[in-house]
């Protein structure tokens, strides 16, 4: 996965942004100056970080920010000019997009990418912890599968069923999910 995406019409500003932020926040970063050019990028990798300089070439740049958000997880960050801002209706952005203020100030883009980093970090903190919930419920529901399948077909009660299966995973030293498939492939074929 790629680090950053810089979207800029202006060679110069992503040349410029691209020493700030690359080595000291992001690995490596890679530069479109269109939004179709982006969109190509975004189709063929996945970024955590999407820098766009607005206004761009072939459009504003609100509706890759609003594309960006729903079809990947990156960040979006847009930078406009001050009257722009002014005259912005705030509805018409999506919500998770933050918007800097050109030109730009480079302690509050600093800042800025530091939460961002706290943010991106909490964000795979949660979704390790959801892979892992995810999985325990997989078992649960595989476990619950089979109890069903001993009741039915050898007359056990379910606190019996739910012993047979512990027993067998300690037994054998394999999980209760194992168990649980061997069991369903026993009895549901």
């Amino acid at each position: 996965m790629q680090e950053l995406l810089i979207v800029s019409s202006s060679q110069k500003t992503a040349d410029s942004l691209r020493t700030l932020l690359v080595p000291r926040f992001y690995q490596d970063a890679c530069v479109a100056a269109s939004a179709a050019r982006a969109r190509r990028e975004l189709s063929q990798r996945g970024f955590r970080l999407v820098l766009i300089n607005t206004p761009l070439s072939d459009e504003v740049g609100d509706a890759l920010a609003g594309d960006i958000c729903q079809k990947s997880t990156a960040d979006v960050v847009l930078l406009a000019s001050g009257d722009r801002m002014a005259s912005q209706d705030s509805s018409s952005l999506p919500i998770p997009v933050l918007v800097l203020e050109k030109p730009l100030n480079r302690t509050v883009l600093e800042k800025t990418l530091q939460v961002l980093q706290v943010a991106q970090w909490r964000n795979q903190k949660l979704l390790g912890e959801n892979k892992k919930l995810q999985a325990k419920l997989e078992e649960s529901r595989l476990v619950g599968r089979a109890k069903c399948a001993l009741i039915a077909y050898r007359q056990m009660t379910e606190e019996q069923a739910h012993h047979y299966i512990e027993r067998a995973a300690m037994d054998s030293r394999q999980p209760k999910k194992e168990i649980a498939r061997d069991i369903l492939r026993t009895y549901d074929g």
